[in-house]
């Protein structure tokens, strides 16, 4: 401010001269001797009453004082207005040049002229448009997803962007590493004159297009931990701005092509570092659910190849973004591979009817696995091969098995028919034996019914069975243990009946049990079977003569 008290007032050459080259606004407000005495005299004035109203005692002299105080703050007045005058008619220079403004309203002037000289040192402040960036913004910028930024493109970034960019690239290309406090302050100075939140805010924006990497501690930053850093100002000495590495298209379009391949469904990503980040999240939750399916395939055959498959995803999860692009490329076939010709083919194979096929024929298998024994086919043998087979999820494996099943099940259900029935008939040979001797037809009718219904008790046990080997030790059971059991109560409830007491006691045995002492064990001969038939016929009557009786088994055809 060259008011009329400088030495140089009359001198405006020199004093335009004087501000080339300066970052200054200069507002000359010309000559007034009248002003400049005028001025003295009000501070001489005030400083005279401001010394003496307060100590003197003479009432005159203290109106006189403030008479003269009143006239000073008259002078101070038109002083003011005087200066407004100046200021109005003031010219105004910056670097040599004479600012153009309209008006004579002081304060309109003077911020005209700053505004002039602001757009002087820093043209590049421009590059914002007016646009006042506020430090709540930075978490917005950076979730701004592609089709917000309008592409990835260099020719899609704005002008600060492109201007941060730049900066960060030519640091980078010297050697040197940009670190987030010298970007804001190179910003911050001219030609820029940027706020910080302005600087942050579209560094922001070349974060989220994937142009610029943030690292700290050589970690890269993202999401939550990124936007704790650029709010962060204790740390923006430790942190490292890099432009983020350049990759081509047709990498870019390998893993677009390999990401839709693989995961059947397209990348919602078109820039490099956004496609790499979301091919690691797609990973990362293809191991979670391979992890649940091999859990769910305990027991199948094929759980080694769907192990395999997730051994092979696991080191691919969680990986920097560049490795999707560079260190992936060698393994993009053999991943397809893996996916055609086990991890689709499995999936399919849990997600449709093959499962309840397998499951089914695994139930049937483990249920009439000791039928198979009593039934001559080669069909069993088949059928656990196939349910055994680590393939057995591929081709028509299951379709064979359905069939082999329906058949096995015929033929054991049939065979299942035949023993059941066949130990019915044998259980009601006995029954009907049991009713024809002379000791049960003397029991009392109560009696008779009891054993009877013991009788029919074993049969109605047969109807549930559906092994053959326990209907037939159901049979053998009735013959060997049940039978002879009724058959000596009935003897002794008899012999109370008859109250016959000096008759010998007997005891039951069945005929299997009755050792026939023949040294030959394989009859080749009449005379081998004559001989055995005199052994047999002996040790039966020394039975007999031991008051033992012999329940003779009766045979199936």
């Amino acid at each position: 401010m060259i008011s009329p008290m400088h030495d140089s007032v009359d001198n405006e050459e020199a004093l335009r001269m004087q501000t080339m080259g300066k970052d200054e606004l200069r507002v000359i407000l010309g000559t007034d001797p009248r002003l400049v005495s005028d001025l003295y005299m009000y501070k001489k004035t005030e400083k005279y009453i401001r010394q003496n109203i307060s100590t003197t005692q003479q009432t005159a002299i203290k109106q006189i004082l403030t008479q003269k105080q009143t006239q000073n703050n008259e002078r101070f007045n038109e002083l003011r207005q005087r200066v407004d005058g100046l200021m109005g008619k003031a010219k105004m220079i910056i670097s040599g040049s004479d600012v153009e403004v309209g008006g004579s309203d002081p304060v309109g002037r003077i911020n005209t002229g700053f505004a002039d000289l602001i757009k002087r040192t820093y043209p590049n402040l421009k590059m914002l448009r007016g646009r006042e960036y506020k430090e709540t913004e930075i978490a917005q910028f950076l979730k701004l997803g592609e089709g917000e930024l309008f592409g990835d493109d260099e020719k899609c970034l704005s002008e600060p962007e492109s201007e941060i960019l730049g900066k960060i690239k030519i640091t980078g290309s010297k050697g040197l590493r940009m670190v987030l406090k010298t970007l804001l302050s190179d910003f911050n100075r001219k030609p820029y004159g940027w706020s910080d939140n302005a600087t942050l805010c579209n560094l922001a924006k070349l974060c989220a297009r994937g142009k610029v990497e943030v690292k700290s501690d050589s970690n890269i930053l993202d999401n939550s931990e990124l936007e704790q850093a650029l709010r962060n100002t204790r740390g923006y000495g430790n942190i490292i701005i890099e432009p983020q590495v350049d990759f081509t298209q047709s990498q870019i379009r390998a893993l677009k092509d390999f990401f839709e391949d693989f995961f059947d469904k397209p990348a919602q990503a078109g820039e490099a570092k956004a496609l790499g980040q979301e091919a690691g999240e797609a990973f990362t939750a293809l191991v979670a659910d391979l992890r649940v399916l091999v859990s769910q395939c305990e027991g199948y055959p094929f759980q080694d190849a769907l192990q395999k498959v997730l051994d092979v995803t696991i080191p691919l999860a969680g990986k920097p973004y560049t490795f999707y692009l560079v260190d992936l490329a060698g393994q993009l076939d053999d991943l397809l591979d893996l996916k055609e010709d086990v991890l689709d083919p499995i999936r399919g194979f849990l997600g449709g009817s093959q499962k309840d096929i397998f499951v089914e024929a695994r139930s049937f298998l483990a249920e009439q696995d000791s039928n198979f024994a009593y039934v001559e086919d080669h069909k069993s043998a088949e059928l656990e091969e196939i349910m055994s087979d680590p393939l057995c999820y591929k081709g028509t494996a299951m379709q064979k098995a359905k069939d082999l099943m329906k058949d096995l099940k015929a033929k054991t259900g049939k065979q299942v028919l035949f023993e059941r029935q066949a130990a019915r008939e044998k259980i009601d040979g006995y029954k009907a034996q049991l009713g024809q001797m002379n000791s049960f037809q003397a029991l009392p009718p109560e009696n008779q019914t009891q054993y009877l219904d013991e009788c029919e008790a074993s049969l109605q046990q047969l109807d549930d069975q559906k092994l053959i080997a326990v209907i037939r030790d159901n049979v053998r059971l009735f013959e060997d243990v049940e039978l002879p059991k009724m058959l000596q109560r009935i003897n002794d409830q008899g012999k109370e009946e008859g109250d016959c007491k000096d008759k010998p006691q007997v005891t039951y045995v069945v005929s299997g049990s009755v050792a026939v002492p023949f040294e030959k064990k394989i009859l080749e001969s009449e005379a081998d079977v004559e001989g055995y038939v005199d052994a047999l016929k002996e040790a039966y009557l020394s039975k007999i003569i031991s008051h033992i009786h012999i329940h003779i088994q009766i045979k199936s055809n």
